[in-house]
């Protein structure tokens, strides 16, 4: 093989379940290129395909790509996996509690893939210059998934636009239709197959998406307004109100904020309102089918959906909603760090080696200390310098997460900035507040403020300045019976070390330090400013090394699953749990990983199988066509023309049939059933091919 290792090892691994290491033939491929089943051609390698997933879990058929067959009289799972299949007389869904169920309220569980490419400028399903859409759907089913997510844009039904002949390839009875009648050819196709189809409206105008910074975050475009957004779904409606396997529609993608515009959830602003605005179109397309169930995408891209714990969407035919988010790594807020930066494992060697710094100074002030016979700070120098150290800390924490809220206003999450953030920023404003409550009370008491009290009193030369003769020596009989009363206190310092305190500045104390650490005779010494600045420098080396303490901590638990489960069920896995007003069947609609078998792929299966999720895989395709690409600092940058790059997320392989990547299809089939058979295998990706998509 190209590889340089012999083809019929891969399928060695999948038989037999051999735990070779993929680094060796993976170094010779670059991400994205065609997996091992492809180097030994396209139909050999969907032959061997077939036979090793069916080997693998046991399935009875004969996996070479055969001629569909009739429908049985009883539901069973799919060629590869355990997704149901299910029968006409099981129709409509609908849902119950968290779970989408039949009319026999058996549970139906989605585990999909994305097909794309109609929402593009293509205007059709991809694959169709390359297999004829038939074997493309049969191939889909094949592969175990039960149903299909069928992306499309508002351009393409308003406009229903001529295909290029191009793209249909090998599809010659296809050639010179429009878009309405390639998706009605995709929808026959894959519903021929028992499977269910999901219609996504996945933008207005056609083209790729999508980003945090594009118009089509929202379901109005300056291109097309919410009337022609409803128009085209209510169309697709009306087009398959007959075709009980088309079974809900996705009402639009990702929403997010932009222009200024921030998404709300329940309000009532007709311009801002998301769950109002999918309200509106759900009970329209209910209107002219009632039987099927409409799909509500959580809003900051599809991740956020704690709005919907407070305001539930209630359709005009009920138990129809279902919920939909994205579980992207890249979505989640403690993932930005080891995708940008460094990986949480250097993360920790990082703090460690960090840390020995601090350490090691401040065993050298405790050595120093102990040899200046513990001489102790007066009251007012260590209350001040704990409250300026108290509000520093506190302060740059309400800068940091003033700059993570601004960023993610800016960003797209508005709502979502809102609710994580500014309860951080009140939250770190109580030790600030708190730290320049203890400064205050320290400097009374401290040498500073002492001093300059003593300068106004012997300095009159400030009369007529700051007050008049009467006032001022008002002033300073209140002076006088305030260091009065100072005097009695037994902490208050004599003339002597009054003097001292306002007359010593300098470091003697350092010198007196190192001196009685060389000779190894402790010496009394008088607290000086060469004392005051150690102090300062042993509580930020306390301050270091807790922070450092806290990095490590926090790098070790962010690669847990414990960690992934919690931040999961606190963005939307709640709506899984039975028994609450909130409680509602959530679906993954996209998810997916490269070339990398990585932490947060593992976690993210780990996770969908423990709690039961339906599912859609992010892609089905092997390539995608570009015509545009954002860029930073120039924002999207559009071709000329179309510019096809590869896939690296396909399911597919170029000739649409053979399997990319092996270990990807036999991980997916684990989450098919329901419950799902997930046990996390051995952590297989090598960040150093793969970089930062392995996690950990």
């Amino acid at each position: 093989s190209r590889s340089g290792q012999p083809a019929l090892r891969p399928l060695c691994a999948w038989l037999g379940r051999a735990r070779w290491s993929r680094r060796r033939w993976s170094q010779g491929m670059p991400p994205g290129a065609a997996g091992p089943l492809v180097l030994v051609g396209p139909r050999l390698g969907a032959a061997v395909s077939a036979l090793a997933l069916a080997t693998a879990f046991g399935a009875r058929a004969q996996f070479a790509p055969m001629a569909p067959t009739e429908p049985s009289t009883a539901s069973e799972p799919s060629r590869f996996g355990n997704a149901r299949l299910l029968r006409e007389d099981q129709w409509p869904l609908r849902t119950w509690e968290r779970y989408i169920v039949d009319n026999r309220n058996d549970r139906v569980k989605w585990a999909c893939v994305n097909w794309a490419g109609a929402y593009m400028d293509q205007h059709t399903v991809l694959g169709l210059d390359r297999r004829k859409v038939d074997a493309i759907a049969r191939r889909i089913s094949e592969l175990g998934f039960n149903c299909v997510r069928l992306p499309y844009s508002t351009q393409g039904v308003i406009t229903n636009p001529a295909v290029a002949d191009s793209d249909l390839a090998a599809n010659p009875d296809l050639q010179g239709k429009h878009m309405l009648d390639l998706f009605d050819a995709a929808v026959e196709a894959l519903t021929k197959q028992r499977l269910m189809v999901i219609i996504n409206n996945h933008n207005s105008k056609s083209g790729w998406c999508c980003a945090f910074d594009s118009e089509e975050g929202l379901w109005y475009t300056p291109s097309y307004n919410e009337s022609q957004w409803i128009k085209g779904l209510v169309t697709l409606a009306e087009r398959y109100k007959n075709n009980k396997y088309v079974v809900a529609f996705d009402v639009r993608n990702e929403p997010h904020d932009y222009g200024g515009v921030d998404l709300t959830w329940g309000d009532g602003d007709p311009l801002t309102d998301w769950a109002a605005a999918a309200k509106r179109a759900g009970d329209q397309i209910l209107t002219v089918n009632p039987n099927v169930l409409i799909v509500i995408e959580a809003l900051c891209l599809a991740k956020d959906l704690r709005p919907m714990r407070d305001h539930q969407v209630q359709l005009i035919v009920p138990n129809r909603v279902v919920y939909e988010v994205h579980a992207y790594h890249y979505f989640q807020m403690y993932s930005m760090w080891s995708d940008m930066f460094m990986s949480w494992v250097d993360t920790r060697r990082l703090a460690m080696t960090v840390a020995l710094v601090p350490l090691l100074i401040l065993a050298f002030c405790l050595r120093a200390w102990w040899m200046l016979r513990c001489v102790r700070p007066p009251p007012g120098v260590l209350a001040t310098s704990i409250g300026t150290w108290v509000f520093a800390i506190s302060f740059a924490f309400v800068v940091f997460h003033t700059c993570v809220w601004y960023e993610m206003r800016t960003t797209s999450c508005s709502i979502g900035a809102t609710g994580e953030q500014l309860p951080c920023i009140l939250f770190w404003c109580i030790p600030m507040s708190l730290g320049i409550c203890i400064f205050m009370c320290g400097y009374r008491y401290h040498c500073g403020a002492r001093c300059m009290q003593r300068w106004l009193q012997d300095h009159p030369s400030v009369r007529g300045v700051c007050c008049d003769d009467a006032e001022c020596s008002s002033r300073e009989l209140v002076g006088n019976s305030e260091f009065a009363a100072l005097s009695t206190d037994d902490e208050s310092e004599s003339d002597a070390e009054w003097s001292l305190c306002c007359q010593r500045k300098d470091f003697y104390s350092w010198q007196a330090a190192i001196a009685a650490i060389s000779k190894g005779v402790p010496e009394k010494v008088s607290w000086d400013s060469g004392l005051c600045c150690g102090l300062q420098v042993a509580i930020f080396c306390v301050i270091l090394l807790l922070s450092m303490v806290g990095i490590y901590i926090f790098a070790c638990i962010a690669t847990t699953y414990w960690w992934f489960q919690r931040h999961h069920d606190h963005m939307w896995g709640f709506a899984l749990i039975q028994g609450h007003p909130w409680t509602a069947p959530v679906w993954v609609g996209e998810f997916g990983s490269s070339a990398a078998r990585g932490n947060y792929w593992l976690k993210l299966l780990h996770y969908m199988s423990a709690r039961d999720v339906d599912w859609a895989y992010w892609v089905l395709n092997p390539e995608k066509p570009l015509t545009e690409m954002y860029e930073v600092g120039r924002g999207w940058v559009r071709f000329e023309n179309p510019k096809w790059v590869n896939e690296t997320w396909g399911i597919l392989s170029s000739d649409w049939e053979s399997v990319r990547f092996p270990w990807k299809m036999l991980d997916l089939v684990r989450v098919m059933s329901s419950p799902g058979e997930w046990v996390p295998d051995e952590y297989a990706c090598d960040r150093s091919i793969y970089g930062s998509e392995c996690g950990g």
